[in-house]
């Protein structure tokens, strides 16, 4: 029972490392009493959260049936079968048929509320897993992993100062849970508020060195990434191209090296060096096991769209999505079909281009209007849908919006094709000018933190004294 509640106090609190503790944990447990269902029903959830594969896999699909078959009316068991039927199954409405059942044995068991959230978000049904979040914020006002939910819910329909309140809330505890501060740069990163996001984000880079110990180094590229990508956001070349130097010298052998060099590049409008990474592509001169397929396929397809390549393109991304099912696309459609749509309409095929754009908008219109969204991102893929399907006064309206929001990712889109039209709109100049006035204020601000030049020191010589084997 110990080993259960120190498992437990892991799994609830996520410091550095946690699910490789809590797991240890929940094993002795079961170990020290094999008839003690609780411990087996965590040891699922954790394998079913981080989607369990091969050995981990059979553990989570036993600890499961045991949990169970031990105790059947154990809450904490039905979220495990719950993950279990979405995991294994990719069963979404049987899954959250388990979760309702855990919530029905224990209305007070946050861990079921946060994932039946997920489950009613995936279902299209967002307003619904929002209220849900709420009423168990109501039950467990400190959960952190709850907060989070909830922050970035309330962020995402206008109301950024009381999510950014929750967040901050979470940063006051002794020990934040380390996914805190991910989620706090990306409330600052979606909202626009970029000097907020690099300054979350040296912070973050200083923790990881107090707490060497507890990190993988590998961990540090991420962290050199997102400060990469808050000065690219911000027009500020020299430090962005610092910090991508930074996260590709730690992890010399990153197998995405190549590509993200060549992102890094798009960012740039260094179309020669996009198409040689693409010729090297076409030449096999590229391990293409670098990335999953569809990965691979994804990004091959961005970059033909960038340089011109459409019918090209429209082959890698056809095989990213299903054109004969893009209704499953509708609740969540990702911003790379615009680009399929753009490719399909430049390469003739512009009865496709229409049904790709006509299949996404239901599901935008209805995050905008019935759930309400109004996260600067999400208001610029509504303007996108709506100039490449013709409504042009609708996406400049929406395209105002998302710059009302926070939207101020100019730099990043400056080279895009498909929105290059929609924001040279005689309409939009005078909001963009308010956009790039507030890039100006924002990189003062980061002027004013400390000096860049103070903080590569600090992040050198934090370096040099970490242990290498």
């Amino acid at each position: 029972y110990s080993d259960y509640l120190l498992g437990k106090k892991l799994f609830l609190d996520r410091p550095p490392r946690w699910s490789e503790g809590a797991l240890d944990f929940f094993r002795s447990a079961t170990e020290l009493d094999p008839d003690f269902a609780p411990p087996y029903a965590y040891l699922a959830i954790i394998h079913g959260i981080f989607g369990a594969e091969g050995e981990e896999l059979s553990e989570f699909e036993a600890s499961t049936q045991t949990a169970l078959e031990l105790d059947s009316g154990l809450a904490e068991a039905w979220v495990a079968q719950g993950l279990l039927r979405r995991h294994r199954d990719d069963d979404i409405e049987s899954s959250v048929d388990a979760l309702r059942r855990a919530i029905e044995i224990d209305p007070t068991l946050s861990v079921a509320y946060n994932l039946l959230g997920n489950a009613l978000d995936d279902l299209g049904r967002i307003t619904e897993a929002h209220k849900l979040r709420l009423e168990a914020l109501e039950r467990d006002p400190l959960n952190p992993v709850l907060m989070v939910n909830v922050a970035l819910n309330l962020a995402d329909r206008g109301d950024f100062a009381k999510g950014e309140r929750m967040m901050l809330r979470i940063m006051q505890l002794p020990q934040p849970p380390q996914f805190a501060y991910r989620w706090l740069k990306q409330l600052y990163l979606r909202s626009g508020r970029i000097d907020e996001y690099l300054k979350w984000s040296r912070i973050a880079v200083r923790i990881y060195f107090d707490n060497f110990e507890d990190y993988d180094l590998h961990r540090l590229v991420g962290y050199f990434s997102n400060l990469a990508n808050g000065y690219m956001t911000l027009g500020m070349q020299e430090n962005a191209e610092y910090w991508m130097a930074q996260a590709l010298s730690v992890y010399p052998d990153n197998p995405y090296k190549r590509f993200w060099q060549t992102e890094f590049c798009a960012w740039q409008g260094d179309l020669d060096c996009v198409r040689q990474m693409l010729q090297d592509i076409e030449n096999s001169r590229v391990d293409k096991a670098e990335l999953s397929d569809r990965e691979f396929r994804r990004a091959v397809g961005e970059w033909q769209v960038l340089v011109g390549e459409y019918s090209k393109s429209v082959a890698s991304l056809s095989q990213v999505f299903d054109l004969n099912a893009l209704e499953k696309y509708e609740s969540d459609p990702p911003d790379l079909l615009h680009s399929l749509a753009f490719a399909c309409e430049r390469s003739g095929q512009q009865e496709t281009a229409t049904q790709i754009l006509d299949a996404i908008s239901p599901g935008l219109q209805a995050k905008f209007e019935s759930h309400g969204f109004r996260i600067g991102a999400f208001l610029t893929t509504l303007a996108l849908n709506r100039w490449q399907r013709g409504e042009r006064d609708g996406a400049i309206d929406a395209m105002q919006m998302s710059i009302d929001s926070g939207w101020i990712d100019t730099h990043g889109v400056r080279h895009d094709p498909v929105a290059r039209e929609l924001l040279v709109a005689p309409k939009l100049q005078e909001d963009l000018a308010r956009v790039e006035r507030e890039i100006q204020r924002q990189r003062r601000s980061i002027e004013g933190l400390n000096a860049e030049s103070e903080f590569r020191e600090e992040v050198r010589a934090a370096l040099a004294a970490i242990p290498r084997s």
